[in-house]
């Protein structure tokens, strides 16, 4: 056996503690909370690439609202090696039951998958929605990402590539034709690799310090490319989030090149509040930045495309 492949092998038993601890700790918070709510349909398990699991989505569509519906894609955090679209579904739902379908899917976690070939999954739920739009009434004039942690990473890099056609040659990726009116980051894992290595879990930092030797500088480094093409961002962070300094940092850097954005802290001394807290659906600091971040982009939406009940 190899070093490299020894060092993978390592890897993998990493990632199946990380993903059986975060499991335990995430079904602990979201015990007793319904999979179901009156205001939203849900249509689950739909196949967007190759077939796996991992290619899979659920889809919520509020009632209350006339269609075509305004869309938000959830990207889901989990440090690039856990996650799944029923951690978020929770989440998912109540932004939906404010008058958003919500696209929440899956994508190819590491280590079965290397930096940055996520993306691929990325762009493929943005080719599903192109070519499934009509079929939903989903309005692709009024398209939302939200994100967090690596999940943030991932939305701003792509963001990053539909907007700079520099940095889109970097990549091997044919991207639809789609307009992204704003989008939300949250808790997120930016200015990688630093963001990566100081990372809390082993199994990230682990697989961050492995494909750091294999990754081309340029495609690593998305701030560099952020124009003021962008569409407008809020960012999220905690006061006791571990990557506070790495949204503190984005925030500055956006200023300095007059991206429109806004960012908002959450937590107290008294009261903290730590890393990707927005997800728990029982804790009311995380119910105010999640209607705050649904006030941002109702302002984005086209007022004549929807009327809400």
């Amino acid at each position: 056996m190899t070093q490299q492949t020894e060092q993978w092998e390592h890897l993998k038993q990493l990632v199946a503690i990380m993903r059986k601890e975060n499991k335990e700790h995430d079904d602990q918070r979201d015990s007793g909370l319904p999979t179901n709510i009156e205001s939203v349909q849900r249509i689950d398990d739909i196949n967007y690439g190759d077939g796996t699991i991992w290619n899979n989505l659920d889809l919520y569509i509020p009632k209350n609202i006339s269609a075509p519906y305004p869309t938000i894609i959830n990207i889901h955090g989990g440090g690039w090696c856990y996650g799944t679209k029923e951690t978020y579904q929770y989440y998912c739902l109540f932004l939906a039951s404010q008058g958003f379908a919500v696209v929440n899917f899956n994508y190819h976690l590491a280590p079965e998958v290397v930096f940055p070939n996520i993306l691929d999954d990325v762009n493929q739920v943005f080719w599903w929605l192109q070519n499934n739009a009509a079929q939903y009434q989903l309005d692709l004039d009024q398209l939302f990402i939200v994100s967090d942690s690596a999940g943030a990473q991932l939305a701003l890099q792509y963001l990053t590539i539909l907007t700079n056609e520099r940095y889109h040659k970097l990549f091997n990726l044919k991207t639809p034709e789609i307009d992204i009116k704003a989008a939300c980051l949250n808790c997120g894992a930016h200015y990688i690799p630093y963001s990566a290595l100081i990372s809390q879990d082993k199994a990230t930092a682990t697989y961050w310090f492995n494909c750091l030797k294999n990754i081309e500088e340029e495609r690593l480094y998305t701030e560099k490319f952020l124009t003021s093409s962008l569409p407008p961002l809020l960012l999220m962070t905690a006061n006791n989030d571990f990557l506070y300094n790495e949204t503190i940092r984005l925030d500055k850097e956006l200023s300095e090149k007059n991206i429109k954005h806004q960012l908002y802290v959450y937590g107290t001394q008294k009261n903290p509040r730590r890393h990707v807290f927005h997800i728990n659906q029982k804790d009311d600091v995380a119910r105010l930045c999640n209607l705050e971040q649904i006030a941002f982009l109702k302002k984005r939406i086209n007022k004549k495309a929807v009327s809400i009940n």
